[in-house]
């Protein structure tokens, strides 16, 4: 059930586009997720919850729960996937802030579950 797009580039090009999406989606769940809990200290986690589905548009309800299930899961996988992010962006000679925070973040969320 996993959609699957074929490319016709060179080897390693499906990898470097994968990692391209892997970092945007794991910011995406910081985002989200640190957002909803600082809704969810003022009692307004279901008001934010709403407003941020009704962004990402249909099926947004269920990405929004896949993001926060997928990223307390696999908190340990994913720091290891934004440390290779980490790493291209500055091979590439983009600014890295927003990925370097995603990846302590994640970090911080795995030594959580270890600890």
């Amino acid at each position: 059930g996993v959609p699957v797009e074929t490319i016709d580039a060179a080897a390693g090009e499906a990898a470097r586009l994968r990692l391209l999406r892997s970092g945007f989606m794991k910011g995406l769940a910081g985002l989200v997720i640190e957002g909803l809990g600082a809704a969810r200290t003022t009692g307004d986690e279901e008001w934010l919850r709403g407003q941020m589905a009704a962004e990402l548009g249909p099926g947004g309800a269920d990405l929004i729960d896949r993001l926060i299930d997928g990223t307390h899961r696999h908190a340990a996988r994913r720091a290891f996937e934004m440390r290779a992010v980490v790493a291209a962006a500055e091979a590439s000679g983009q600014p890295a802030d927003l990925a370097r925070a995603t990846l302590v973040w994640l970090e911080r969320i795995a030594g959580e579950q270890s600890g």
